[in-house]
Parts: C-alpha cells; sequence; structure tokens
C-alpha cells in the first residue's frame, strides 16, 4: 500500500491506470508476481480510438503509481491481438469490424483463432512460435480467452467468448491440445467471461 497519491493531473484519472496515449480497454491479465502487480490490457498505441489492437503493459507495487511499459504484443500478419488472459493465451482476431469501422488491413479475411505466448523475462516481453494456434478457427468471432488451472482434475480450464450470448468451456493438460466440454448461453452478456468455482 502506498500512502502517497499520485500527482494530480487534469486530463488523468487519479486512481485507475491509463496509459500516457492511445485508447485502452479490456483488462487481459492481472497479475501478483514477487511484489509487482502487471497489468496487460486491449491498446491502441496509434490513435485513441478502436483500432490496431495490440496489448498494452504496467506496472505497479502498490496499484496507484504505474509505470507504463512497451506493448508486448501487436499486431502480425496473422490479425490484431485481441484479449486474453494473464497465462499469456490470446485472441489473433480476423477479418470482422465494428458497425461503424473498417476492420484494420492485417486482419481482412483472416479468422479468429486462440493463440499460446510465453515470457523468459518475468512478461516484460511475450514471445510466439511460428505455430502458436491452440484452437483454430470456430467459424466465428471466438474470442477473449481466460484461463486457469483447476487443481481437482489436474488440467487447465479456458472459458471462451463465442458469438451473440454464447460461451464454450475448454480444458487441457499441456495447454497446447484442447477438448471442449461445454457451451452455454448467458442471456445479456457477451465477451471477455470469467470462470471460476462457487462454494
Amino acid at each position: 500500500p502506498s500512502d502517497t497519491l499520485p500527482p494530480p493531473d487534469p486530463h488523468r484519472p487519479l486512481l485507475h491506470y491509463a496509459p500516457p496515449v492511445g485508447w485502452c480497454n479490456d483488462p487481459n491479465g492481472l497479475v501478483l508476481h514477487d511484489g509487482q502487480y502487471e497489468l496487460y490490457h486491449q491498446y491502441n498505441p496509434c490513435d485513441t480510438v478502436w483500432n490496431n489492437m495490440s496489448w498494452g503493459h504496467a506496472v505497479s507495487t502498490d496499484l496507484l503509481h504505474w509505470q507504463t511499459l512497451v506493448p508486448p504484443l501487436l499486431p502480425t500478419g496473422a490479425g490484431t491481438m485481441f484479449s486474453g488472459c494473464a497465462l499469456y493465451f490470446y485472441t489473433v482476431a480476423g477479418g470482422a469490424a465494428r458497425l461503424d469501422e473498417e476492420a484494420p488491413v492485417w486482419s481482412a479475411g483472416k479468422p479468429f483463432t486462440q493463440n499460446l505466448a510465453y515470457s523468459l523475462d518475468e512478461g516484460k516481453t511475450i514471445l510466439r512460435t511460428k505455430n502458436d494456434v491452440v484452437i483454430g478457427d470456430l467459424g466465428c468471432e471466438a474470442r477473449d480467452p481466460q484461463v486457469f488451472w483447476y487443481p481437482p482434475r489436474k488440467w487447465y480450464c479456458m472459458a471462451l467468448y463465442l458469438h451473440d450470448n454464447l460461451f464454450a468451456v475448454y480444458h487441457s493438460r499441456d495447454l497446447k491440445k484442447w477438448e471442449q466440454s461445454q457451451t452455454f448461453s448467458l442471456a445479456g452478456s457477451w465477451e471477455c467471461p470469467n470462470l471460476f468455482p462457487l462454494t
């Protein structure tokens, strides 16, 4: 905890993180590691509107004072970088666009896939392998994987948004081969699922 607040800035929130430039959205990974909070988020470093989807990255020791780091995931020839989670899963987003915008050039005509990435320097940089797709095209804008370890079954679980109000749950023992366990619908819900046990 901190005893001091960040210096006031009329253009930035006092208690909430905001990057110094660009547009931000969905938090992708919130991790406490060795006394440091890691925040990854959807990010357009090139403009103040949705587009050029990348991952932003910031760190803090008290959740009030943030240091913005270099974006670890930028668009590639496979598409833009949509949301993911702290186990370094992310969605490569295909050719769809928001109703009021055109699809980014690097995403045009490409599918939505779920991909695996990793870090060797405690999250400062995120590396991708050449064949990092772990769940291929499902024929929809599947995105926003949320992955966690489930000890009772000794496997990883993934909650994944499919389309409309439809979601899927997958499981894997090695983070590479995934099997769908179920699909379900949640009226009034979309995108960025979270899945956790309740007692």
